[in-house]
């Protein structure tokens, strides 16, 4: 169970106070790292929040899945941010709190806001940013459903929990049948597959439908003949 629940918990939590987890010298206390590795730790996730590559917080995004945080977090583009996102920029990491994507805005709760020392509101350019981790257990607290994509891979949640397996779903262009592996991710392409038992050849095209009927393809092959770009 998540510590601070939602992001409303953490902002109560944290909001006015200034925040140290290293007991750094005096003036490099009360950094933006120190407000996101506090989340970390309070949430007792097994990650490292060290900025190894540069110093600054961006270092952690960047290397986000060396550093584990894929096992509690959910990627995404900035323009996809939403509230309770944790937003990174090269050298700023903050809470996403409202986005303005008419304005490219983004209002976040963060630490060292404008050389404040403490946990405050300021806006950023939302387009700059590298991008936003979302924390899996307030996804699955939301009940959301509905399809997501993360990392350039698309998932359906059913509130709160991703789907795997064979699955009917509904989408902008009608119901189709789709497939999602163990991890959730939907698959497309050529692939042999379960359906009641027994493993075959299907197709899922571009946006991950199953293909029925007659099917027009047009298939690649490399210099040995072999055939490229779907079949695994």
């Amino acid at each position: 169970m998540s510590y601070f629940k939602n992001p409303q918990g953490f902002k109560t939590h944290t909001y006015g106070k200034s925040i140290d987890v290293d007991n750094f010298p005096k003036t490099q206390k009360y950094q933006c790292w120190d407000l996101f590795a506090f989340f970390c730790q309070k949430e007792q996730l097994s990650v490292d929040t060290y900025c190894s590559l540069t110093g600054y917080a961006g270092d952690l995004y960047k290397k986000r899945y060396e550093k584990g945080y894929n096992k509690y977090f959910e990627f995404f583009y900035p323009r996809n941010a939403k509230r309770g996102d944790w937003i990174f920029w090269n050298q700023h990491v903050a809470m996403v709190w409202d986005v303005d994507i008419e304005h490219n805005r983004v209002n976040c709760l963060g630490q060292n806001q404008g050389g404040i020392a403490r946990v405050t509101f300021k806006e950023y350019e939302l387009s700059s940013a590298l991008g936003c981790m979302r924390y899996i257990p307030w996804i699955k607290e939301e009940g959301m459903t509905g399809w997501v994509k993360s990392n350039d891979k698309w998932y359906y949640f059913r509130n709160g929990e991703y789907l795997t397996g064979w699955q009917k779903l509904n989408w902008s262009k009608g119901s189709n049948w789709f497939y999602f592996e163990k991890d959730g991710v939907m698959l497309t392409g050529f692939h042999k597959l379960p359906w009641q038992g027994e493993y075959d050849w299907y197709f899922l095209d571009e946006n991950g439908a199953m293909c029925t009927g007659m099917v027009t393809l047009t298939l690649t092959f490399d210099s040995s003949g072999r055939m490229t770009g779907g079949r695994k």
